[in-house]
């Protein structure tokens, strides 16, 4: 954490320091402007930066000012940096068994992972939806495109058959345009997320009440399932319409003309 505009607030008044993110979201929260909460006027005096931690998305101040103006008598979490990693087993041990305290010793990931829990549940639940719904689509739309394909070369596929081609074959050339249709798609999908990496947005986290920042990031891994997924949708989608291809007779298929 360091402050990359402005200082640091003076103790015993009613200056903050705001995170990065809020100053992205929120033109007022500027450096040098005020802020008007707990109805009282507070005066942004520097800009803190946390290499995207929640941190970024915190208003900082003298702890005294603000518990007066929540009418706090308590504190609700204490952040510590260790000495070294190693040390956090007996300071846990140490604290969660000092009858002088009531608290829980948790990483800092581990604590917003549960205060983010039913927000991440949400987002899981509803990217979980929309990806059936629209692979559900996306099958469709390949069943569809297949299918027209198959119906306006059914000379071509007559004339295939003729000059030696299985029925093996046939099923395995649909598939294989299937395939690619999936996969140029798949890779359509991926350049539109990768305008999305990095992006950050801003929502409210139901279980504490406050602002969250999070941001998309797409790893490689993610590129790779979905280009897998959008292959197989091209397989499932392409599947009937190649076995209508590959089944139909050498007759019926020369017998017919498209215009």
């Amino acid at each position: 954490m360091r402050v990359i505009q402005g200082r640091l607030w003076e103790p015993g008044t009613t200056e903050i320091v705001v995170g990065a993110q809020v100053v992205k979201q929120f033109s007022s929260a500027q450096l040098g402007h005020s802020l008007r909460f707990g109805n009282r006027e507070w005066t942004v005096v520097g800009v803190l930066e946390a290499k995207g931690s929640g941190f970024d998305s915190e208003v900082w101040g003298d702890a005294e000012q603000l518990m007066a103006t929540f009418h706090r008598t308590v504190f609700s979490t204490v952040t510590v940096r260790l000495t070294h990693l190693d040390a956090l087993a007996s300071f846990k041990d140490r604290i969660e068994h000092d009858p002088r305290f009531n608290m829980t010793v948790k990483r800092e990931p581990e604590y917003y992972e549960g205060k983010a829990e039913s927000l991440s549940r949400m987002i899981r639940v509803t990217g979980l939806f929309l990806t059936v719904v629209f692979s559900i689509g996306a099958i469709l739309g390949a069943t569809m495109t297949m299918s027209a394909a198959v119906a306006h070369r059914t000379t071509e596929i007559g004339t295939l058959r003729t000059v030696g081609f299985t029925r093996l074959d046939i099923l395995q050339a649909f598939l294989l345009e299937s395939i690619g249709l999936g996969a140029a798609g798949g890779l359509l999908g991926v350049a539109g997320a990768s305008l999305l990496h990095s992006t950050t947005i801003s929502t409210l986290n139901w279980d504490t009440g406050t602002e969250i920042v999070f941001g998309f990031q797409l790893t490689p891994a993610m590129a790779g399932q979905g280009l897998l997924l959008a292959v197989v949708m091209g397989i499932v989608g392409g599947l009937i319409p190649a076995i209508r291809a590959a089944r139909l007779e050498i007759v019926q298929s020369l017998g017919e003309r498209t215009v």
